[in-house]
């Protein structure tokens, strides 16, 4: 599998991204981030050979579709809340699932369009 992993430098994604470096199932993990500043410090604490840092701007939707668009089996969004609705909306554009740690309100409209393309959209 091939993930992206939202905000991967901060303090779940750098879990995430140990959990998944660690994983037989998962062949290529992005991490994304809005700044690359600590990716030496993730470097210092596990094998990095399958994480491939990206620098991507979240309140971007297009920065996020164009990385999405790369072939990636599924995202895990752990971005702030005001960058979610950006994540999801280019999850479905870019028909990739996604699933997140915030709450589903803000993306309740979402559900429709994304069960007619085929797309989970997973929130907490």
């Amino acid at each position: 599998m091939k993930i992206v992993v939202l905000g991967g430098l901060g303090m779940q994604g750098k879990a995430a991204l140990l959990d998944l470096a660690r994983s037989g199932r998962v062949q290529q993990v992005v991490c994304a981030d809005c700044s690359l500043k600590d990716w030496d410090r993730l470097k210092a604490i596990t094998d990095v050979s399958k994480i491939r840092p990206v620098q991507v701007d979240g309140s971007s939707k297009n920065a996020l579709v164009a990385l999405f668009k790369q072939g990636f089996d599924a995202v895990i969004d752990l971005l702030p809340l005001p960058f979610m609705v950006n994540a999801f909306e280019a999850a479905l554009e870019a028909r990739v699932p996604l699933v997140s740690t915030n709450y589903g309100k803000p993306i309740h409209r979402l559900h429709e369009p994304a069960q007619a393309a085929g797309v989970s959209l997973i929130t907490e």
